[in-house]
């Protein structure tokens, strides 16, 4: 005969686990949380505005994510005409004045800064104006046009959840992780190994330490300063740097033996063997999908491995993979809870 139980109330906290993740968006303004924060991306902004000041203006001013530049090239001209019209002498003037959409943004801004100290302060007036308006029309940075493109898809996708729109937060989430990177590859491709390779190593050593604090706070010990979080991921940084890199090195392998069989296609004769060995390929990128797909959604969830457990890069790869595909419902529970709490943590700031 069963037994009967009886029960007289639920500890939903404890039955609940995922709610727990909105407890960091209240953790997220303690000041040595927002001290290590800051530091990280000031880091990152540094080493961005180091890279664009070295490659220089390569983005149309309509920023990475606009559809269409012609329309816009040609108000920017149409604009830089009429500058240079108004306020450069005929023999300051550059050449194409006379045909439409020959007239460079950056030559008729530099000409009119050149001029400013030269002409009264009336006209110097005028000359700032047109400046000013000609800033929005000049080619950008890469990095500058990433992180405004970046503000605003966070600033779109925080819209969305907070008014439940679940349309404007997935087209938000598609720009932010799918739209962008692939118009930065398109653009910029140095940008993407080199700041990319930063973010990640600036996540993995910078996320361990905010990851610790949470940690001990959760814990209910003491809770860690900026310092103290920052000195215990010191002696073992290089390990929580590559903690992000290390399913990425499958391509280093992957990726020459795919390219080789490409170049070996081009040779007479030669392209029969490499034809055969398309299956080769095939299977290659089918292992490489497998290995990089997971690590997009667990990659957070190793960096907290690394920094909670004392995991090696692999070991954390493999345990937060675990994680995800052993309870995927539950891992999506935590993803809402926590693009929620990221929501809110931008609403309060912004």
């Amino acid at each position: 005969m069963a037994e009967r139980v009886v029960v007289d109330q639920i500890d939903f906290r404890s039955a609940l686990v995922f709610p727990r993740v909105l407890n960091s968006a209240t953790g997220a303004f303690q000041p040595a949380r927002l001290l290590a924060a800051t530091f990280v991306v000031l880091a990152l902004a540094v080493a961005g505005r180091f890279y664009d000041a070295l490659r220089g203006p390569t983005i149309q001013p309509a920023g990475l994510l606009a559809p269409v530049r012609s329309q816009f090239d040609s108000v920017a001209n149409d604009i830089a005409r009429r500058a240079a019209l108004n306020y450069l002498l005929p023999e300051q003037r550059p050449a194409g004045m006379d045909i439409r959409g020959g007239v460079d943004v950056e030559t008729v801004y530099v000409a009119l800064q050149n001029r400013l100290g030269s002409v009264s302060e009336r006209e110097a007036d005028g000359i700032r104006r047109e400046l000013e308006r000609l800033d929005s029309y000049r080619p950008k940075g890469t990095f500058d046009s990433f992180s405004v493109a970046v503000g605003r898809c966070v600033d779109s996708l925080a819209v969305g959840v907070l008014t439940f729109s679940p349309a404007v937060s997935l087209g938000a989430f598609a720009n932010l992780f799918i739209d962008l990177p692939l118009a930065c590859w398109r653009e910029d491709r140095w940008f993407c190994f080199i700041f990319g390779a930063a973010f990640l190593i600036a996540m993995g050593a910078g996320g361990a330490a905010l990851c610790r604090m949470t940690a001990m706070d959760l814990a209910g010990k003491d809770k860690l300063s900026a310092a103290n979080a920052f000195a215990f991921v010191k002696p073992r940084w290089i390990n929580h740097a590559l903690v992000p890199v290390w399913p990425l090195l499958t391509l280093v392998v992957l990726l020459p033996v795919a390219a080789g069989l490409g170049w070996l296609s081009r040779i007479p004769l030669i392209d029969i063997f490499a034809g055969l060995a398309y299956g080769l390929v095939i299977v290659l990128a089918f292992f490489a999908a497998i290995a990089l797909i997971p690590w997009g959604f667990c990659m957070p969830l190793a960096v907290a491995a690394s920094a909670c457990e004392g995991c090696d890069g692999l070991e954390a790869a493999q345990r937060t993979v675990a994680y995800v595909l052993r309870r995927p419902l539950h891992a999506l529970l935590y993803f809402i809870m926590a693009t929620i709490g990221v929501s809110l943590v931008i609403f309060i700031s912004d």
